[in-house]
């Protein structure tokens, strides 16, 4: 895994970050990328120099001449860096703190159209640097401000929703979050009886959120691989912050495009120090299902089902007499002339059912238990809320149009934006979970780091009130702050190697 970025927010600071140390470069032979016995006594003389016993920053450059194909010499200029890179880690340097960047023939160092010049351009560059004590520019710490009273200001802002406290409601949210409440799910102070909740809800699944509320993604030490977080909060007319009531949870439904079976649901909490830690709530419990399946569905829950279905059907003849005196009224009153309209509609489909295909049958079956399981009752409004993408591509208003288009469509290669990603309609799939209590919630898994790849991150940096360093991973959803736990540094271990 290769680790993204370390991100320190301080407020103010002075002094050098860092010490460089003079540059060093070794050449190859044309096509070539091993290091020639001759370059390693000069690395040897030059590591030596540089002092690699003590802390560093690496920074390889690999580099081609112009001869050839483009893509074939910024591939060997990469493998140049990389056999670098891999003696440096021989010698004793973390994988994780060499940076390696390949050029190819864009930054040559000589002329390409003479031989010597093409002889100086297959080369690596490889650069130090030790990082250097950071020290605040106030003498006087205590006057430096809090950095809690920065989080504050940057913070991501709150998605605000007006709900009926005395029905089900479902509300989407920016980024795909579905959450159901359940009528009386909220009891207002005395004045509020006539008025909406305000319920506000923060979904955090960038890096970016993370850290501008503040976030880490650990468990009582243990690092967690989050798969987004939840914040929300419920306030009535007179600013009284509220509480789901006992036995009216609330149903999440988090979009994603990996289930993770070892994924559970965690409730965050902030120790003294204001660091968020997240704890397994026992009390949820965690499931999944595709929008294939709720698509497939469709037709089984507003046919078979005949949810949406109120009318009887109008079979005989006396039937059809007695609705003549309605069809003669519809003629002069635009309202009798939209009833018998609904009503048509309605025979239609009590008489022509859409094709139901009988293997779903069983997996539609067992979306509605867990629906059930949940306590959801309202899932007309659970499908459009879920499906509300798809509605405004095909600028459609029902669910039933869109399970009418969904069924002429050839193709499935309908794409949903979700976390700043594109991914297919048969890709897109939701956990869904209940929480008996508002506040911070996540689902995560505990991360399965090896113990031969797990090394020690130092950063040169005072412990203070006035700065924050978190540490981001690239390749895995881990973000986590780094603590004081050796004098005067910060330190965590970490999982090395790009090859997690």
């Amino acid at each position: 895994m290769t680790l993204l970025a370390l991100i320190a927010l301080c407020l103010c600071f002075t002094g050098r970050a860092q010490d460089t140390i003079p540059s060093s470069s070794i050449l190859f032979h044309s096509g070539q990328y091993h290091i020639r016995p001759s370059d390693v006594r000069g690395l040897k003389q030059y590591t030596g120099h540089a002092g690699i016993d003590s802390p560093l920053f690496v920074l390889i450059e690999g580099h081609s001449d112009s001869m050839g194909n483009y893509a074939r010499n910024k591939l060997l200029s990469l493998k140049r860096a990389m056999a670098v890179k891999r003696w440096l880690v021989r010698q004793g340097i973390g994988w994780g703190d060499i940076i390696v960047q390949a050029w190819g023939p864009d930054r040559p160092a000589a002329d390409n159209r003479t031989p010597e010049g093409r002889r100086r351009n297959r080369r690596v560059e490889i650069h130090f640097s030790r990082p250097q004590l950071v020290t605040p520019v106030a003498s006087d710490q205590e006057s430096l401000p809090d950095i809690a009273g920065f989080y504050q200001q940057i913070g991501t802002p709150l998605q605000k929703f007006c709900i009926n406290p005395y029905r089900d409601t479902v509300i989407r949210c920016n980024r795909g979050t579905v959450m159901y409440i359940k009528a009386g799910s909220f009891v207002v102070s005395p004045g509020c009886d006539s008025g909406c909740v305000s319920f506000h809800v923060r979904e955090d699944f960038l890096y970016s959120d993370m850290i501008m509320d503040d976030l880490s993604t650990t468990s009582d030490g243990r690092i967690l691989e989050t798969q987004g977080m939840i914040y929300t909060e419920a306030v009535d007319c007179n600013g009284k912050k509220l509480d789901l009531q006992k036995g009216k949870d609330m149903v999440v439904f988090i979009p994603t495009d990996t289930i993770n079976a070892g994924a559970k649901v965690f409730e965050g909490h902030r120790a003294g120090d204001s660091v968020m830690n997240w704890k397994a709530d026992d009390d949820s419990k965690l499931s999944n299902f595709t929008l294939r399946e709720l698509d497939l569905c469709m037709n089984w829950w507003c046919c078979c089902i005949k949810k949406n279905i109120d009318c009887q059907r109008c079979r005989f003849f006396f039937c059809r007499i007695g609705r003549i005196g309605k069809a003669v009224k519809g003629v002069f009153n635009q309202e009798e002339r939209s009833r018998n309209r609904e009503f048509r509609k309605c025979q239609k489909n009590l008489s022509v059912p859409p094709p139901i295909d009988k293997a779903v049958i069983p997996s539609c079956q067992a979306l509605e238990k867990l629906f059930k399981q949940y306590g959801v009752d309202n899932v007309d409004s659970l499908m459009k809320a879920i499906n509300q993408p798809l509605l405004d591509s095909f600028k459609l208003t029902t669910i039933s149009q869109l399970r009418d288009t969904l069924r002429k469509i050839r193709t499935r290669k309908i794409e949903l934006d979700y976390m700043k990603k594109k991914i297919s309609f048969d890709d897109l799939q939701y956990y869904i979970y209940n929480v008996s209590g508002l506040g911070w919630r996540n689902i995560d898994c505990f991360a399965a780091f090896p113990t031969r790849k797990i090394v020690t991150v130092r950063v040169n940096i005072e412990v203070q009130t006035n700065i924050d360093c978190k540490m981001v991973f690239k390749d895995r959803r881990v973000c986590f702050l780094l603590t004081g736990e050796t004098a005067g540094m910060s330190s965590r271990v970490f999982p090395k190697g790009k090859e997690q």
